[in-house]
């Protein structure tokens, strides 16, 4: 209670109805065999071309991309799709990611070194042996500008000045180069002249090039005829000449004029790593110095794909300023560390950071490696076959402590999913009972749930009295019948077009299907039938697998198969909006579907009444809320009656909650409500009428 001390005026605020919101009911939930894409992991799919680019494109083996496409071409809205994936190895510390398609980084470039980096595509298959990763030197950085100590003489420069510098040699063997190492250092003795040394800088994957600089006074400017007397080569003989002359620009002096901060000129066409340069110009000339201008050993990493048909990789992405460091003195993390630039942002790759020098943070040398090794799994195969992909598989299995959920409970997490199908689930690699009993579980999924509807598909080819056993469990689909109010059954399958051939395709219709329901759901309300000449018209379909008659249908119809029928002037249209439910009460998809929605609805606008004091307040909000988000259902159609007091009713009041159920903290609510019903039979009778007769049939 608020408390009122002192005179003046109070302002309270009073709280009102609390409207419920209805929830969605045209979200799709799809599982099945991509090509590329996370495994068992659910993603929001907005439209085809997101698919695409997440889960790859069309596979001949597989439906769940076709299924996708014909559930956008229908109408639908957004949808989660599921890769379900079974790997051809456990993963080992040998191969810890198996069927990744994997290629590794070295320091020097050398195939032979150890890894520095490996390199894995981002999802299995064998769409990332099409991918290849090039190591480039860095592009110019502004932040990664060196800071140079001069060894004497630095006074007397001023901001601007702009120096010639002249750079310590760097030589090519001529042969006998392998087993050279980095920062190896070599004795020379030149033809006719004094000894000096070399320290190695870089080494050739074939190791017959070593690249050095000259530590620093000992240098040559021209000569011939070196001969190195110690390691590996020893008694190789090369020849060298200094490079051209560059030229830097000073950008800050300090007070004493001994550090000179720069840049070069031109940037990227300078020097990389140097010692022994001269400074030919200013107050300072003759100064030597070393100087490095990557100093934080950043380098570029460019991704290249190549598309399926063509030998002309593409370039796809690109990230600069990458480095190998991966903290500074003070432990701070480096935003540029190779992991922290790719991992997680590339759409196609993962690295690791794998050398196991911890303090060798030198970015590779510039290479070009391919992927490769990357498989597609198990294949699809029967149950009785254990190295194979099983039906099972798409339905998968709940999370534990150690191991995440896989296939269709990777949904288990998703609130927003109203529509699922699983089209892989008659692929004609399982037998036809092992993706029936698949699709008993996934019904069952959907009844435990409650929150959601399952669109069943049957094998391909099966004539009207088949698909009855089918539905029935019965002759060659011998099992448990279906039977739920959570589930529908659509046959036959539908000819659409195949972008992968040009041609056309047979596919399962549970794709578009799902699409129907999520544009009707739209267009008219989850309490609307998705059926019909307008509804129901498939935009997907060039042609259906099997013409079904009249008499065929009335057969199938009452036992729950929705038939897809194929009528002169209408065209391809869903004949049907049956559950496959034996429950009278639950006939019908689109009673079904409006019971979840006024349930999930009320189940989530009503959270805020839990710990308010049950009494008759509480039982008049309710009251009040329900009714409310009720007559709106009503006036939009969903439910039957002139009056709403004949559409619905709500109560809350002491017969519903007696002194004892009070007493273990329940409230408890009656809701009735009166759904409208698809007219499945219109039935027009006809009379007619002769003079002051009539005649009636």
């Amino acid at each position: 209670m608020p408390e009122y001390l002192s005179p003046g005026v109070y302002i309270e605020e009073i709280q009102g109805p609390q409207p419920i919101q209805a929830v969605g009911t045209s979200t799709g939930a799809f599982v099945g065999i991509a090509q590329s894409g996370p495994v068992n992991s659910a993603q929001l799919i907005t439209n085809y071309t997101q698919f695409a680019n997440t889960f790859g494109g069309f596979l001949p083996g597989a439906f769940l991309a076709y299924a996708v496409q014909n559930f956008f071409n229908e109408g639908g809205t957004r949808c989660y799709v599921v890769r379900a994936f079974v790997n051809s190895a456990a993963p080992s510390t040998t191969v810890p990611r198996p069927d990744v398609a994997t290629a590794t980084l070295t320091t020097t470039g050398a195939s032979t070194d150890p890894a520095a980096v490996v390199v894995y595509a981002n999802s299995p298959g064998t769409w990332g042996n099409a991918l290849t990763v090039q190591v480039l030197a860095d592009t110019f950085d502004s932040n990664n500008t060196p800071t140079v100590t001069l060894d004497t003489g630095g006074a007397g420069y001023n901001v601007n000045d702009t120096l010639t510098l002249i750079q310590a040699a760097t030589a090519t063997l001529n042969s006998g180069g392998k087993g050279y190492k980095v920062n190896d250092v070599l004795t020379l003795v030149q033809t006719g002249g004094s000894g000096g040394t070399i320290t190695v800088n870089s080494v050739s994957a074939s190791g017959a090039v070593v690249t050095f600089t000259l530590t620093p006074g000992s240098g040559y400017t021209t000569a011939t005829g070196l001969t190195v007397t110690g390691g590996a080569g020893s008694g190789a003989t090369f020849n060298y000449t200094s490079p051209a002359n560059g030229t830097i620009t000073v950008n800050s002096v300090s007070a004493t004029g001994a550090v000179v901060t720069f840049t070069l000129t031109t940037p990227g066409s300078g020097y990389t790593t140097a010692t022994g340069l001269t400074v030919t110009g200013g107050a300072g000339s003759g100064a030597t110095f070393n100087y490095n201008a990557n100093p934080n050993q950043e380098f570029q990493i460019q991704v290249f794909e190549t598309a399926t048909g063509s030998t002309l990789p593409t370039l796809v992405e690109t990230y600069t300023h990458v480095s190998m460091i991966e903290s500074d003195a003070n432990g701070i993390p480096n935003p540029n560390h190779i992991e922290q630039r790719i991992n997680g942002i590339s759409k196609y790759i993962a690295v690791v950071h794998a050398t196991t020098e911890p303090t060798n943070n030198a970015p590779p040398a510039p290479q070009t490696v391919a992927l490769a090794n990357g498989t597609n799994g198990q294949p699809p195969g029967p149950s009785s076959v254990a190295k194979a992909m099983h039906a099972a598989d798409l339905i998968g299995a709940v999370a534990t402590t150690l191991t995440p959920a896989t296939g269709l409970h990777a949904f288990d997490t998703v609130d927003d999913i109203n529509i699922v199908a699983i089209p892989d689930l008659v692929l004609q690699a399982f037998p036809a009972l092992d993706g029936r009993n698949s699709t008993l579980q996934a019904i069952a999924y959907c009844e435990l749930r409650k929150d959601c509807f399952f669109v069943a598909d049957p094998p391909s080819g099966q004539t009207p009295q088949q698909v009855l056993d089918y539905k029935q469990g019965q002759n060659s689909f011998s099992g448990n019948a279906f039977n739920s109010k959570y589930a529908a059954l659509y046959y036959p399958w539908i000819q659409i077009a195949d972008p992968l051939t040009g041609g056309v395709k047979l596919a399962p219709a549970s794709g578009a299907m799902a699409g129907r329901y999520s544009a009707t759901d739209v267009a008219r309300g989850v309490f609307k039938a998705p059926a019909g000449i307008v509804d129901g018209y498939v935009n997907s379909a060039l042609d259906i697998e099997r013409i079904t008659s009249q008499g065929e249908q009335d057969t199938l119809n009452p036992e729950g198969i929705n038939v897809i029928r194929k009528f002169a002037d209408a065209g391809i249209v869903i004949w049907g909006a049956r559950t496959v439910s034996a429950d009278p009460e639950w006939t019908y998809v689109p009673v079904r579907r409006l019971v979840i929605e006024i349930e999930q609805s009320i189940l989530l606008g009503t959270q805020g009444v839990v710990f308010e004091p049950n009494d008759p307040a509480l039982w008049k909000r309710i009251i009040r809320d329900v009714s409310a988000f009720l007559r709106l259902q009503w006036m939009s159609g969903a439910l039957f009656g002139d009056k709403a007091e004949q559409a619905y009713f709500v109560k809350c009041d002491d017969e519903t909650n007696p002194p004892e159920s009070i007493a273990v903290g329940r409230v408890v609510t009656i809701v009735g409500i009166a759904p409208v019903k698809p007219a499945e039979f219109v039935i027009f009778q006809i009379q007619l009428t002769s003079g002051g007769g009539s005649v009636s049939e």
